[in-house]
């Protein structure tokens, strides 16, 4: 999901420079990390059977630039049969994608009950300092504790609904049980 954010916001960029016309050859290492470059000298010979090529997309300054949802088109280099086999498609998106969203969502309803937890813990230390020493920094930083606890429940709140929505849209498209996991 970072790799995606990070391929839009580079394409964004280049775009309003102007347009975008080199080939991008992309490769994904043993540790699987993704690999990007422009020229395919630069891949290591163990994954040059690996390598896709990335189509060329032209951006016009005037273009809005792609959707984070927006899959890229990718073909492979001399005709390497794909190592991957075909995935079967629910409705308008793959299992991967499937996967890959709902894994998102829950890592990050999961990062911050984490910090919710935390700043919990750091609200009943400053209510103790408030009433032990009576200080005026002390109320201001338990209020300004509290109102950030209460904004990071509406947050996870709202991501927990998206995850509901996901679900339902899962039901919708007859998404098998083991691809929401």
């Amino acid at each position: 999901m970072m790799t995606r954010m990070i391929f839009f916001c580079v394409m964004a960029a280049v775009g309003v420079a102007g347009p975008l016309w080199a080939g991008t050859y992309e490769w994904t290492d043993s540790k699987g990390v993704v690999n990007f470059t422009d020229d395919l000298d630069k891949v290591p010979a163990k994954y040059r059977n690996k390598v896709r090529e990335r189509e060329s997309i032209r951006i016009e300054p005037e273009e809005t630039p792609p959707s984070v949802d927006a899959v890229p088109v990718m073909k492979p280099v001399d005709r390497v049969p794909s190592p991957v086999p075909s995935v079967p498609v629910q409705g308008e998106h793959n299992q991967r994608w499937w996967q890959e969203r709902f894994a998102s969502l829950r890592k990050e309803i999961k990062l911050m009950e984490s910090t919710l937890a935390d700043e919990r813990e750091q609200l009943i230390q400053l209510r103790r300092r408030r009433v032990i020493y009576q200080q005026t920094r002390d109320r201001v930083a338990y209020n300004e504790m509290e109102a950030k606890i209460k904004k990071d429940e509406e947050q996870l709140k709202e991501v927990q609904d998206k995850l509901n929505a996901l679900d339902a849209e899962a039901d919708r498209s007859s998404v098998p049980q083991q691809w929401r996991q």
